[in-house]
């Protein structure tokens, strides 16, 4: 009387082996792990995963794509592989223009916004006590929108001149 044979299991690093080798989906341990957390595949009593039945499961558990196509899992890899590619030559287009000095960083800007942006407001707002006296001597509104705006555009060309010569 023969006894019958158990079946081989894989561990999940063989098993994601055995997936690379045939060209499936879900080729990393990773992959093999989410397929076990969310229930596409299951574990044998000892903790192993017959290949054969977890190859079968996979692909009947594995949603379909809209379309008709092939399994969404499979779609999903390609794209989650084409968005980290572009994301690594978007990370590597950016530090060789951080080193060319054509970006700044952020965060080194803020605090010489932040400069820029209380001067520029405390000079506009003085704008008001400089011309107040010449425009009560006013009599009429478009004198008085002349003065003032006169004032105002004086105060920003010579922030900006200033800026100029500062930079």
């Amino acid at each position: 009387m023969s006894a019958k044979a158990e079946p081989r299991g894989l561990s999940i690093r063989a098993y994601a082996r055995w997936r690379r080798e045939r060209g499936l989906p879900g080729q990393s341990p990773q992959a093999v792990c989410e397929a076990l957390r969310t229930g596409r595949i299951e574990r044998n009593r000892d903790g192993k995963i017959t290949p054969e039945t977890a190859d079968r499961d996979w692909l009947d558990r594995t949603t379909r794509s809209p379309g008709g196509g092939g399994p969404s899992g499979a779609a999903s890899l390609v794209e989650r592989q084409i968005e980290k590619q572009s994301l690594e030559v978007a990370l590597r287009r950016n530090r060789l223009e951080r080193e060319a000095g054509q970006t700044v960083d952020l965060a080194e800007l803020r605090p010489r916004l932040s400069e820029i942006h209380r001067t520029l407001r405390d000079q506009l707002l003085a704008v008001g006590q400089r011309v107040a006296a010449d425009v009560l001597a006013l009599e009429d509104m478009g004198s008085v929108a002349a003065a003032i705006e006169t004032a105002i555009r004086a105060e920003l060309e010579a922030f900006v001149a200033e800026r100029g010569a500062n930079s």
